[in-house]
């Protein structure tokens, strides 16, 4: 870790309003945004399903964004199995949007370019009862 163990866990929050404004008011009413989830307590597992329309899962691939190093650091400390960690903490995804593939390039562009918001796919809607699926 770059930073103390104090300094990591006194790192304020992202906060997201304004990028998903934006997004909303330029892509809202084009159809392409399918799904917003603060990822807050219950982690991409519990969060994620709650914006699921029904006979829709998410499947999500681990190693598709970089996991802030204070994640592996309590994983160790606490002698956290990764299961419990994905189902407790974000992993360093704290907003999700679930859009249209073909407008992904453009959202992901508008996050980056317009309000420094780094993005990842991290995965991909499939058919099933809504859940978080993992590969």
């Amino acid at each position: 870790m770059a930073t103390t163990i104090g300094e990591e866990f006194l790192e304020p929050t992202r906060i997201y309003v304004k990028p998903v404004r934006a997004l909303l008011e330029q892509y809202g009413k084009k159809g392409v945004i399918h799904g917003l989830a603060h990822i807050t307590g219950e982690g991409l597992s519990g969060n994620v399903p709650r914006v699921l329309p029904a006979g829709r899962k998410a499947v999500l691939k681990k190693d598709s964004w970089p996991v802030p190093p204070i994640f592996t650091w309590l994983q160790k400390q606490g002698n956290i199995d990764e299961e419990e960690m994905f189902t407790v903490f974000n992993m360093g995804i704290g907003f999700t949007l679930i859009v249209d593939s073909k407008a992904a390039d453009k959202i992901r562009q508008c996050l980056v370019e317009e309000h420094s918001v780094p993005t990842y796919v991290i995965g991909d809607v499939k058919k099933g009862k809504p859940s978080v699926a993992w590969k």
